[in-house]
This record gives structure tokens, C-alpha cells and sequence, in this order.
């Protein structure tokens, strides 16, 4: 009862989904809508699709900073947000700070030894948000699981202290991959995230992202 009512009056966003399979990505956007999504952010997406908004998201790729400056000169004015993974310490620093990369996101568990309060303030500067993503969670088992919970529960605690402006996502490829927003919620408590926090991630803070990069009318009064 409770996440149907914020569904009334937020709306909630998925920020990191990769669809790999055109024929089932109806099934996707259908079960998206169903479990409460009203947005969705989707790396190398070109076109829309009744009944949910969809913004097409770039991730760059590259191995070192020379080749994510080259990346995104080159896409910057063909993507309505952009990516950087946090390889390194380097390209983090620059990511962070910089108006013309909308998101940070850590690509693996180790990758998190790259967040600490200096990173977030200059996202913070730069406008720029920071993606934590639940799948550790979800596919680790025994240790590893241990060891991400812990990982990504400091991660949390550095973006709660500094209030940083953070995403959750689940990272779905999938339909059957997709968590409703109660249930980010719910793992995000589980790190330590405070209920309002957790459903800032999920709603307040990707349509903030949106608002910054110049696109309007996604806040429900």
C-alpha cells in the first residue's frame, strides 16, 4: 500500500538499463510501467515508446582519460546524458567535475575505492551525479556478497555525509533482471540509506539530473 501510494505522486526512475534484445523489449517496458517505473534511463536507445518516458543514455568507453575526452567530444551532443565509469582515479577526477558528463558509476565492487568525499564534492561542483548500482547485491553469493554489502554500505555512508546528489539502480538487462522502486528502497535501507534518501535515488534525484540538462514537467506536484 505504501509504495502504491508514492507511485500516485513521484515518479520513479530506473537509471542504468541496457536492452540487449529487441524482440523483448516490449515485455521490458510493459513490467517497468507495472512495477512503477515512469522513467527510463537506456544506454545506446534511439526512439520512444508509449506510456513510459525514455531517455537515451551514452556510457563511454575507454582505457584511459585520453580516450573518454576523445569519447565524449564525439557523442556529447548526440546523447541526452552521458556515462563515465570511474576506471581510475584520473578519470574520476575529470568525470566528476565536469558539466558535460552528467553521471559517474563504478563498473565493479573494487572500482568503489575510487569514492571518498573529495570525488562527491566535485560532483557536486561539477552537477555531476553519482550511480551506485545494487547488482553485487543481487548476483554475489557467500563472501562476495559480504564483502559488496560492506563495500557499497561506505559508499553510502560517504554520499549521505557529503549529500551528494546518487542514483540506485539495479542494471537491468532484462525484464525478469527488474526490481520495483519498493525494492531498491529496501536494499538501500539495508546500507544504511534512510527511507526518504532511498526514495530520493529513485525518483527526486535522476529527474534533478534531467531538470540540469534543460528538460522540464517530470515533477508531479
Amino acid at each position: 500500500m505504501q509504495e502504491a501510494q508514492l507511485n500516485r505522486r513521484l515518479k520513479f526512475v530506473e537509471t542504468h538499463v541496457h536492452l540487449g534484445s529487441a524482440f523483448s523489449q516490449q515485455r521490458f517496458f510493459e513490467f517497468a510501467s507495472k512495477l512503477g517505473f515512469n522513467v527510463l534511463f537506456i544506454t545506446s536507445w534511439e526512439g520512444k515508446i508509449n506510456g513510459i518516458e525514455v531517455f537515451s543514455r551514452i556510457n563511454l568507453k575507454g582505457e584511459n582519460l585520453a580516450q573518454m575526452k576523445k569519447m565524449l567530444g564525439e557523442v556529447r551532443e548526440k546523447a541526452e546524458l552521458v556515462a563515465v565509469p570511474c576506471l581510475n582515479r584520473e578519470v574520476a577526477t575529470w568525470a566528476a567535475r565536469n558539466p558535460d558528463v552528467d553521471i559517474i558509476y563504478f563498473p565493479s565492487i573494487e572500482h568503489y575505492r575510487y569514492l571518498d568525499k573529495s570525488l562527491v564534492r566535485l560532483s557536486y561542483e561539477g552537477r555531476t551525479a553519482v550511480e551506485i548500482s545494487l547488482v553485487p547485491l543481487f548476483e554475489c553469493e557467500g563472501v562476495k556478497r559480504a564483502q559488496a554489502f560492506s563495500t557499497l554500505r561506505k559508499a553510502a555512508t560517504v554520499l549521505l555525509e557529503e549529500g551528494a546528489v546518487f542514483f540506485i539502480t539495479r542494471e537491468p538487462k532484462m525484464e525478469y533482471e527488474l526490481r520495483s522502486p519498493g525494492s531498491l528502497i529496501a536494499v538501500a535501507r539495508l546500507l544504511g540509506i534512510p527511507r526518504e534518501a532511498a526514495i530520493r535515488a529513485v525518483s527526486f534525484y535522476p529527474l534533478t539530473i534531467l531538470e540540469w540538462k534543460g528538460y522540464e514537467g517530470f515533477r508531479k506536484e
